[in-house]
């Protein structure tokens, strides 16, 4: 992980163990791109450090004055207060789950090619000569 995107995520964490404060706010904070800022989430999920979910039009997250009136992420850092041997634990397990994810998604993508790939050939045997 670049020095960039861990001082994103130490920002992030700054806002406590639930952050649900946008990314382009963040990106407004510590002066970087918020593409930037994107990339050092989808790295963080993918090491497990960090657990987002979708929040919901008028649900108040933890810390917020009320409600919110748009869609947002709710981030949860993995290892906030925990001992070394459980978030250990902890960020293994998320980052199988990614790992898992991944896999799943290129053996989609696979299986789609190679009926793309048999509907093109079927086309093409109906074409005359």
């Amino acid at each position: 992980m670049s020095w960039k995107r861990a001082y994103i995520l130490a920002c992030a964490a700054s806002q406590g163990k639930i952050c649900w404060v946008f990314q382009s706010t963040l990106a407004e904070f510590t002066g970087y791109s918020l593409r930037t800022v994107q990339r050092a989430f989808r790295q963080a999920k993918k090491l497990g450090v960090i657990v987002s979910r979708r929040l919901r039009r008028g649900e108040q997250p933890e810390g917020a004055r009320g409600p919110i009136t748009c869609g947002g992420a709710l981030r949860r850092f993995v290892s906030w207060g925990l001992t070394a041997r459980r978030m250990v634990g902890l960020c293994l397990k998320y980052a199988q789950r990614w790992q898992y994810r991944e896999q799943a998604m290129e053996a989609r993508a696979a299986r789609e090619r190679a009926e793309l790939g048999a509907a093109v050939a079927d086309f093409r045997a109906l074409a005359p000569p």
